[in-house]
């Protein structure tokens, strides 16, 4: 079975990154977006996410630490011994879990996401001044 790939995010977010992900690197499997919305219940989140990460290994993606998304994220980690939680999702991030997971350990995957999310948050402008 295949990497799951998961983002879970505030508002629409998670809709959109994987909207603009597919965009680039075409349809992808077992890639899902959760967003919670103002008012949503995260124990609605929880369920649906722990239905989907029963079976099979997952990296489940979120926007910042503490928050909603994170703290229902982290408790489907502590049921599931097959889940990693990675948070300060964006775009350069998701490529690499998307292309890597096909050939990468799920372990060697959340090593590159990080790595890869870390390289993307430059000072541009300054590298430019240089």
């Amino acid at each position: 079975m295949m990497l799951r790939i998961v983002v879970v995010m505030h508002g629409g977010t998670a809709g959109c990154f994987k909207e603009e992900t597919e965009k680039i690197l075409g349809s992808q499997e077992e890639f899902y977006a959760f967003s919670l919305e103002r008012g949503d219940s995260p124990d609605d989140i929880y369920r649906e996410l722990s239905g989907l990460i029963r079976e099979g290994e997952s990296i489940i993606l979120v926007d910042f630490p503490g928050g909603t998304p994170c703290n229902c994220a982290l408790k489907i980690f502590r049921e599931f011994p097959n889940v990693d939680v990675i948070s300060g999702v964006n775009l350069p991030m998701l490529f690499t879990a998307l292309t890597a997971r096909k050939f990468k350990t799920r372990e060697t995957v959340v090593q590159m996401i990080c790595e890869d999310g870390r390289k993307s948050i430059r000072f541009l402008s300054g590298e430019v001044r240089e």
